[in-house]
């Protein structure tokens, strides 16, 4: 067990609150990260607003990255140092995560969505009360994060946190579209409606795979 910081969402719509909480230390497939960036998607804040009461207080957060600190057991992909960002969590063992698609996981639900991991519980508490997380299978919105190992990604030291962090949601997002689900052939044309996180994830997607010409549509200027 470890004091923490987090930013709590006691009330669906409520601010986010920096306050100190306890952490578990990891379990056998888990991993305990000290982010060192997070990424602030839509996606946090609009789940914020309609999040059950019954799974409030809550952290959120669901780009993330930082450097291992302690792994459980039965870890093998990282080890305590390692630079990583984290991802959605599944269960590893399901008909979709056997096929290669990970995102379409059965268990998808109960690991990213319930408030906690799959078992009902939940790796942090406040004042000595269960403290809802694993939005995504992180809640990076905190110092620090105990995830599955199946939601970490290890990269390379050199890689600025501010880049890695959106990985793991906005950039595979975007370049999973282009390459796992449109898959052009080189020289093809492709237009990119927005230009934010994930439409410049699909754009340099694109850019990578030959596209030519790529374009991309938005309604700011400055993009």
């Amino acid at each position: 067990m470890r004091r923490v910081r987090a930013a709590v969402t006691e009330t669906p719509g409520a601010p986010f609150t920096v306050r100190d909480a306890d952490l578990e230390d990891p379990r056998p497939h888990e991993v305990l990260v000290r982010m060192t960036a997070a990424g602030i998607c839509h996606t946090d804040l609009g789940m914020r607003d309609t999040w059950p009461r019954h799974l409030t207080p809550m952290v959120f957060g669901h780009e993330g990255t930082g450097r291992v600190e302690a792994v459980g057991a039965e870890v093998t992909g990282v080890v305590p140092g390692d630079h990583v960002c984290l991802t959605f969590a599944s269960c590893g063992t399901c008909e979709q995560c056997a096929a290669g698609h990970p995102a379409y996981c059965h268990a998808s639900r109960a690991r990213n969505f319930s408030g906690g991991r799959d078992d009902g519980t939940t790796p942090l508490s406040l004042d000595g009360a269960p403290l809802h997380a694993g939005f995504f299978g992180q809640s990076s919105f905190a110092t620090h994060a105990v995830v599955h190992e199946r939601g970490v990604v290890k990269v390379s030291s050199d890689l600025p946190a501010a880049v890695a962090a959106p990985l793991g949601c906005g950039g595979q997002t975007g370049a999973g579209t282009v390459l796992n689900r449109l898959r052009p052939e080189p020289g093809s044309s492709l237009v990119v409606l927005g230009a934010g996180g994930v439409g410049l994830s699909a754009l340099m997607a694109a850019v990578a795979v030959g596209c030519d010409p790529v374009v991309a549509v938005d309604p700011v200027a400055s993009r």
